[in-house]
């Protein structure tokens, strides 16, 4: 997470469905001294992309099946 910008003071994007891969997500999102803001990926595509401009997220993890959904927004 590191690597990726991840640290105190830093907003971590967090898009899977509700599995052990949402609770591994956070534990390490947290363990780098980050924060993570959630997002569903049963949200419409609108609001994803409203939430990935106004967060000020530094990195967005996303589960493989629903890269096709996610608007690419340069953070």
């Amino acid at each position: 997470m590191k690597q990726n910008g991840a640290g105190p003071d830093v907003l971590v994007g967090l898009c899977v469905e509700r599995s052990i891969d949402l609770v591994v997500g956070v534990l390490g999102i947290l363990k780098s001294g980050a924060a993570y803001v959630p997002f569903d990926p049963a949200y419409p595509s609108d609001r994803i992309e409203y939430m990935l401009k106004e967060s000020g997220i530094k990195t967005l993890l996303i589960q493989e099946q629903f890269r096709e959904y996610i608007f690419f927004y340069q953070c």
